[in-house]
């Protein structure tokens, strides 16, 4: 066991980095939308399970296996072997692309997919389905970079600034401001779209000619274009 001390001179953190916490004594079971069970002839057939639910049954055996040995009294080098083996599982089951480990694989002899394989790549998780929604107030295009930016800059298209837009409320520190925004209307940046009153009503600046004689009250929304 390590002191603090020691903790503080390898630069770890005693509050958040304790090396004992890197050794799992507990493993989450993650709940069964993530692993669901697979429906075989539209629902008539049997079912068939996740590969993360074959693997929590494999590490269940590897673990009863290891705590009958040690309850038996078996010989050290049966407990090791049932240890190594529930090493292995646990290994697997968070990454089954160990350099220099082999793979655990299903009957069919197909690789079993892991949690890591699960969130990396374009495919996974994160960049599959996190990122990859389509959502409101957002756009893409390609990247690249401009020796006029500074480092906490982004450079953006003007015909997406005045695409995008962000709603701002009006406050005696903006109005001025978000008026001078308002009668730029929608076709000139910076300017604005819409302006929220606080009953809800949307006023839109495409089809509002006289917009600089909006007088805007504290509390409405300005859906400005992003600067």
């Amino acid at each position: 066991r390590i002191s603090s001390d020691e903790i503080t001179r390898l630069g770890l953190s005693n509050d958040y980095a304790r090396p004992e916490w890197m050794i799992i004594t507990v493993l989450p079971v993650p709940p069964p939308p993530v692993r669901p069970s697979i429906a075989t002839d539209g629902g008539a057939g049997p079912r068939g399970e996740d590969d993360l639910t074959y693997k929590l049954g494999d590490i269940i055996r590897a673990n009863g296996n290891v705590r009958r040995c040690e309850t038996e009294g078996s010989p050290a080098h049966v407990v090791s072997e049932f240890e190594q083996l529930l090493q292995f599982h646990v290994a697997t089951y968070m990454d089954n692309d160990i350099a220099g480990s082999p793979q655990a694989l299903q009957k069919s002899g197909r690789p079993v997919k892991s949690i890591r394989a699960r969130l990396k790549g374009k495919e996974g998780r994160l960049r599959g389905n996190l990122m990859g929604k389509r959502v409101d107030f957002s756009a893409r295009t390609v990247i690249t970079g401009d020796p006029n930016l500074s480092l906490d800059e982004v450079g953006v298209l003007r015909s997406v600034a005045r695409t995008l837009t962000y709603p701002e409320t009006v406050t005696p520190y903006n109005i001025q401001k978000l008026h001078h925004l308002v009668k730029n209307g929608p076709n000139v940046h910076p300017g604005a779209k819409y302006v929220i009153r606080d009953t809800g009503e949307r006023i839109d600046l495409r089809h509002h000619k006289r917009a600089g004689e909006i007088s805007l009250q504290y509390g409405w929304k300005v859906e400005r274009h992003i600067v």
